[in-house]
């Protein structure tokens, strides 16, 4: 679990520095993108020992281009996070797949009596990079079995979507589930369990963020069990 979403456990020498640099630099297109306003609201920890005071709102008032910087006490926090369909490896035979559902969204101190102090009506709400967040939950999962298991009680399926750039491809092994998770006070839910497909038996991971907030789950085929 990255630190800047408050992950605490550490895994000694998990990576190269060249992997390192790699899963760093994907895992901030989300942290300093779409998450970034809600990691503020929650003050999440961050390597950056000065936060930010003021935070961006872009294309206010319907303006293309038009930035307009808020203070953080005012700033809405307006997010979603990408929802996917089973992942392909789990799927069971004449499983029909309708696609990825919506994303889920929800909406976190917005006053519009604020907004309109700083003369702003309406903005647009960021975007999260989907694969760059597919990725991110594939190396949450694959970190999450190692810290369990070790290097050499499963086949691993993620490496090569966690250290290179991800496509439609990736959703053989990360997926999700459709049902609406319980309410929880966990900031995250980290589950792995074993299930059976087939002859094979896979470890499966499953990774809720912002649990709390009544995000949902994402699933992650981390790999095979070696028999």
């Amino acid at each position: 679990m990255p630190l800047s979403i408050n992950g605490n456990y550490v895994l000694p020498e998990a990576s190269c520095r060249d992997c390192e640099q790699i899963t760093g630099r994907n895992e901030a297109l989300i942290m300093r993108g779409g998450f970034r306003a809600v990691r503020e609201y929650l003050q999440l920890r961050s390597r950056t020992k000065k936060r930010p005071q003021e935070l961006p709102l872009f294309n206010v008032n319907r303006i293309e281009g038009n930035k307009v910087m808020v203070p953080v006490d005012d700033y809405p926090v307006m997010w979603m996070i990408p929802r996917f369909d089973l992942p392909g490896a789990l799927r069971p035979p004449g499983y029909v797949s309708t696609g990825n559902p919506p994303p889920w969204s929800t909406a976190i101190n917005l006053d519009h009596d604020k907004l309109a102090k700083h003369g702003i009506k309406n903005f647009t709400t960021i975007q999260i990079d989907v694969f760059a967040f597919v990725r991110m939950i594939a190396k949450i999962g694959h970190a999450l079995a190692v810290s369990r298991y070790g290097l050499h009680h499963f086949v691993p399926f993620l490496r090569h979507i966690i250290l290179h750039e991800a496509g439609p491809e990736a959703f053989e092994f990360i997926g999700g589930r459709a049902e609406t998770p319980h309410d929880t006070e966990e900031l995250h839910g980290l589950t792995l369990r074993t299930l059976r497909v087939g002859d094979r038996v896979l470890l499966v991971a499953e990774i809720r963020l912002f649990a709390t907030l009544g995000a949902p789950i994402h699933l992650a085929v981390v790999g095979e069990v070696r028999s």
